[in-house]
């Protein structure tokens, strides 16, 4: 799976990641492009998906990083505390994820800008009923996307709560440790593409791509979305042989955390995205500071996400990207803000001069606190990581 620190050969692998990090750097803010590949250390290039820690862990120490090695380098230079997160798809759950990390810092960070498009916020609910009881019918467009899932809930995180428990999220066919073309582990670790999956996965007609599923998870799933329950972990299927394996998996769970937030989130998610069902997007009525991108003033004019997966990934990249320019006068829902009176220690007093008060991250002689911007644009289709 493509990870940044696999400059260059990777992190351009797909437009959305390639103007998410250009766009805002050009823009003159301090941008950062977090790696994910075990939990912020490169593990045998092997990276899980769906964990928050891991996307955590990946983006909060090089904030914190860039933060102290640009104050040890340069005296006059510091970073300022406003920060944008934007992601699509994986990465627009990364953002949350990030987001609610930033804010356990408890160290002043402001959220000028927030945007979650396609992203599967309802994980343990709505995203895992739809798409798994989807791939058994054999209608679902992405079945490789169970194996990156599942994966990941497999042991083969330590802090997760089925890890090692016998409640592992794929079979035991599919986790056999001596043929590695049936253990999906050893898929991912071989770095397989979602195209290089598909002659190792069961499927028609002599199996179901959901035959790599733990059957009593399956079992579960498929019961409680026949009872017309959405949310099989916390229905009357889930059974002893499967609660550590919906634990770990409602604990990764976003909705919740996103409702959370005291600070405006932008949400950009396509009706018709066939990937990531629409039905993730929480109530916004429930919370003013969830904000659908149609509903924006100036940049909803523009951008009113529709189509399918990659089509609407094009388009709520765009629309987040739209925040960096939007006029002063459109919105308070801006990427970019003026920089409130920097105390100047730099310019002046040294030579006599007043010190100078910027909002330009490159203007000489004067303290320089610019605005940041942690882009996490990915899109599951294409397998990128958060870039």
């Amino acid at each position: 799976f493509d990870v940044p620190s696999q400059w260059p050969s990777n992190i351009a692998t797909g437009p959305f990641k390639f103007v998410a990090g250009i766009f805002p750097a050009s823009a003159g803010t301090y941008t950062l492009l977090p790696d994910v590949l075990g939990l912020g250390e490169d593990w045998e290039s092997v990276r899980s998906y769906m964990n928050k820690a891991l996307y955590q862990a990946s983006a909060v120490p090089l904030l914190l990083k860039a933060k102290d090695a640009i104050e040890k380098e340069n005296t006059c230079t510091e970073l300022d505390k406003r920060v944008n997160m934007m992601g699509f798809s994986e990465a627009g759950y990364a953002t949350i994820a990030i987001s609610h990390a930033i804010d356990m810092l408890d160290d002043d960070y402001m959220h000028t800008y927030t945007g979650v498009g396609g992203a599967p916020i309802q994980l343990s609910s709505v995203q895992m009923t739809d798409s798994i009881v989807r791939m058994h019918a054999g209608t679902f467009p992405l079945p490789q996307y169970l194996v990156r899932l599942g994966n990941g809930y497999s042991s083969t995180n330590s802090d997760v709560a089925n890890t090692d428990k016998g409640q592992d999220m794929i079979s035991e066919e599919y986790l056999d440790p001596v043929d590695k073309n049936k253990d999906v582990r050893e898929w991912v670790k071989a770095g397989l593409s979602y195209e290089e999956m598909v002659p190792y996965m069961p499927k028609p007609p002599s199996g179901l791509f959901t035959d790599l599923l733990n059957p009593s998870f399956l079992n579960m799933i498929l019961n409680s979305n026949n009872a017309g329950n959405f949310d099989p972990c916390n229905s009357e299927f889930m059974t002893d042989d499967v609660d550590l394996l919906c634990e770990a998996i409602v604990d990764q769970d976003m909705n919740d955390t996103l409702s959370s937030f005291e600070y405006p989130v932008v949400i950009c998610h396509s009706p018709e995205d066939e990937i990531i069902t629409y039905s993730n997007v929480p109530n916004t009525t429930l919370n003013n500071n969830l904000i659908m991108i149609e509903d924006l003033p100036f940049i909803g004019n523009i951008v009113k996400p529709s189509g399918n997966h990659i089509e609407s990934g094009g388009q709520c990249t765009f629309g987040f990207i739209l925040a960096f320019v939007a006029p002063p006068e459109t919105s308070d829902i801006r990427s970019i803000l003026p920089v409130d009176d920097p105390d100047g220690t730099c310019g002046g007093e040294a030579d006599g001069t007043d010190p100078t008060t910027t909002s330009s991250p490159t203007s000489p002689g004067s303290d320089i606190t610019t605005a940041g911007t942690l882009a996490t644009s990915s899109s599951d289709v294409d397998g990128g990581a958060s870039g």
